[in-house]
């Protein structure tokens, strides 16, 4: 995507009696056939939020201002979930954004994809896909202890290309207006 990008780690460790760690890493696999992966791993009886952010900036630095009006869709690959997860994605441009979530409910220890297909962003109708300041994507608990989970790639696809982007595993959907 360019830009830069930020891994924002946030814990709350009250039940941690036996002292924990909450990691998260960006690594190469020791095998050449699985790719590099952020992983994640909050501890035990640690209740850990992850945000990774593409374009959040500082001062001086420019905001992505990024395309992605022939794509329709962005797709995370991860290499497995040992939990439940709520997954959120929000894109920014200007003063609006508009995000999409999906609650995974594992474990899964095979890879698998999740998409975020632009029409199910809310306000879907009044997105503009085509001057993307930020996006963040944002991993957090779903039901029972945070799971651990490794990231392998993500994506802006055209989903209609079936012959290159098989479905995915799962799919946000809008939720209905109230």
């Amino acid at each position: 995507m360019g830009g830069t990008r930020t891994i924002s780690l946030s814990i709350l460790a009250d039940n941690n009696e036996f002292n924990q760690l909450s990691e998260v890493q960006t690594k190469p696999s020791a095998s050449s056939s699985v790719p590099s992966a952020l992983i994640f791993s909050p501890g035990y009886k640690v209740f850990g939020a992850l945000e990774l952010g593409y374009g959040l900036t500082d001062a001086g630095v420019p905001p992505l201002n990024l395309n992605l009006t022939q794509y329709d869709r962005l797709r995370f690959y991860f290499d497995g979930l040992s939990n439940g997860l709520n997954f959120n994605v929000e894109a920014n441009y200007g003063s609006s954004y508009f995000d999409c979530g999906i609650n995974i409910f594992g474990p899964y220890y095979s890879p698998f994809t999740v998409d975020f297909p632009f029409s199910q962003f809310t306000p879907g109708s009044a997105a503009d896909w085509s001057t993307i300041e930020y996006i963040i994507a944002e991993f957090q608990q779903a039901d029972g202890p945070l799971s651990q989970m490794a990231i392998t790639n993500i994506e802006a696809i055209l989903g209609t290309d079936t012959t290159l982007y098989p479905p995915a595993t799962f799919s946000c959907t809008a939720l209905p207006a109230s």
